[in-house]
């Protein structure tokens, strides 16, 4: 016996999925979990299954009974939770870690990697292969997913947008964000600071000067604490805007509160 999560994409006609759900019980499949997926070229219906066959037997089985584009890779008990509540304590972690965004999405997809890209390698094009998937985030940032043995689908991909917008600051407009054309004629996109930019930030810490972070920050520590981070995140004492350019933050401003005024720093 073994777990199983197979995936098979099937014509959108009554009686494809009896058909086989009947294929896995010919064999002494167990189904412990169906998920059924719209795609360009028909239906992917996805099951979990406990089933004695060799994944060679199942293959043969559901093409038989009308399944293209077969595929078969081991899963575990640990997979056998509900989808919807699995999807809603993702949500959860995410409105309290925003700057997890690359990880949680690799756990909604069951992604082997997922990393932030940037300027022209965040595109959102065809992709010569399935098993990618590239997730915008902001204007030429996004994530990129890598999954062996199972290709994205186009629901897949819906899911990880909706995750996104969770991670998103609220709608409501902010008169200072914005596009902004600075003197040399380069433009940059002004933004409120939340804590989805945690790891752009850290980026642009890091590729300051020391000579530049004791200037800004008093300190040349050559990393930004989380702490900090979550000071200049603190609407309860300004609002921090950053500038965007080609993908990444290239600039940050915060308020300095004080008794009698705030300054930007």
């Amino acid at each position: 016996m073994g777990f199983f999560r197979i995936r098979t994409t099937v014509d959108e006609r009554p009686g494809r999925l009896a058909s086989l759900a009947a294929a896995l019980a010919d064999k002494g499949g167990n189904i412990l979990g169906l998920s059924v997926q719209p795609d360009t070229d028909g239906t992917v219906d996805e099951f979990v299954t406990d089933i004695p066959a060799s994944p060679a037997a199942v293959r043969e089985a559901l093409e038989a009974a009308g399944g293209r584009r077969v595929q078969i890779v081991p899963a575990t008990a640990h997979e056998l939770t509900d989808e919807p509540t699995r999807a809603l304590l993702l949500a959860a972690r995410l409105r309290s870690a925003p700057w997890r965004l690359p990880e949680i999405l690799a756990e909604l997809l069951r992604a082997d990697d997922a990393r932030w890209v940037y300027g022209r390698d965040a595109t959102v094009g065809e992709l010569p292969d399935p098993t990618l998937l590239v997730v915008p985030v902001a204007p030429r940032r996004s994530i990129r997913l890598r999954r062996s043995g199972l290709p994205f689908t186009l629901t897949e991909a819906a899911r990880a947008a909706a995750m996104v917008r969770l991670a998103q600051p609220p709608a409501d407009a902010t008169p200072a964000e914005g596009p902004m054309r600075l003197a040399d004629g380069a433009e940059v996109v002004i933004k409120t600071l939340t804590p989805v930019y945690r790891e752009a930030v850290r980026d642009l810490h890091e590729r300051c000067s020391p000579d530049s972070r004791r200037l800004r920050y008093f300190t040349s520590a050559p990393a930004l604490s989380p702490r900090l981070f979550d000071q200049l995140c603190d609407r309860g004492k300004g609002q921090s805007l950053v500038a965007g350019h080609d993908g990444q933050v290239v600039a940050i401003a915060s308020p300095t509160v004080t008794d009698s005024s705030m300054q930007g720093a």
